[in-house]
């Protein structure tokens, strides 16, 4: 799915300014979107991410490695870049920041009015394979005992 969003986000492609993952409750946006913190982190050392966990929390992932607990307005400097992103977690995107936004939302919810925004495109999790649940599965449990 990101290798999807990625291709889409460059070069004014449908997703250019920012994206919504949508999916059944309980398929892992939560997970996925911990997986993008990583990724942007990995592959963007100099960007600076914000992760608005709530209405109230938002944390800014720093590239020293610092990491900041505040409201998202004090965040406002770093969500006027191109160069940074916002992840959100199951909240409604209000304002259209220059960093790049991902939202996590279930399907349905009062939080998808950003797709309609200009370079806003809407994702959907696919559904985990067998193969995948059995690797998660073998790695989480390896250490105990069949009982």
């Amino acid at each position: 799915l990101f290798d999807l969003i990625e291709t889409d986000r460059k070069s004014n492609g449908p997703a250019s300014a920012g994206c919504t993952i949508t999916g059944t409750p309980g398929i892992g946006k939560k997970y996925f979107g911990l997986y993008l913190l990583f990724y942007i982190r990995y592959n963007f050392p100099e960007a600076t991410i914000v992760w608005q966990y709530n209405e109230k929390i938002c944390y800014r992932f720093l590239p020293n490695d610092n990491v900041q607990k505040g409201d998202i307005n004090l965040f406002d400097g770093t969500l006027n870049s191109p160069n940074n992103f916002l992840i959100v977690d199951a909240q409604a995107l209000t304002f259209n920041y220059q960093a790049y936004m991902i939202q996590l939302t279930s399907r349905g919810e009062r939080f998808n009015e950003a797709v309609k925004w200009p370079g806003f495109a809407k994702y959907f999790m696919p559904v985990w394979k067998l193969e995948e649940i059995i690797a998660l599965w073998t790695l989480q449990y390896k250490n105990k005992k069949n009982n």
